[in-house]
């Protein structure tokens, strides 16, 4: 909610399509203002005085800045690989499988890089063996 404008907008899609815009409340809305994240508390679909209804949701996204409107609707609706850029690991008959959704699967062996492409990994990844030590992997 800090920028850019006095008055930074909310925008809401469902399935791709903005559905929706409010701005951040009178006044010049601040970082922590009614629409951002508490770190310890996070009402996604309710509020804080008790009005709550029933919701079935799939996936949820957080980034770190705005999407424009356009990269927004290319997401477009539900599908079986949820958000793009999503990620789960699982082992299956002791190997460890790596789901992803993206266009690029990479590694890394710290979780802060360098990341590495992993050429033609397909859908979904195994890991190769021998498992060394650990690695971590990321969807974009």
């Amino acid at each position: 909610m800090s920028g850019p404008g006095l008055h930074p907008v909310v925008e809401k899609f469902i399935d791709g399509v903005k559905v929706g815009e409010q701005t951040g409340g009178l006044g010049t809305p601040t970082v922590d203002g009614r629409f951002s994240l508490n770190p310890s508390l996070a009402l996604l679909f309710a509020e804080d005085n008790g009005y709550n209804n029933d919701a079935y949701v799939s996936s949820v996204q957080f980034r770190n800045g705005r999407l424009s409107d356009a990269a927004i609707a290319a997401m477009g609706g539900p599908a079986a690989g949820k958000i793009p850029g999503a990620i789960c690991v699982s082992i299956q008959g002791g190997n460890v499988i790596v789901q992803w959704s993206g266009t690029v699967l990479q590694a890394a062996d710290n979780v802060t890089g360098p990341w590495t492409t992993i050429s033609g990994a397909a859908k979904p990844y195994q890991v190769p063996v021998p498992l060394g030590a650990k690695k971590f992997y990321r969807s974009l």
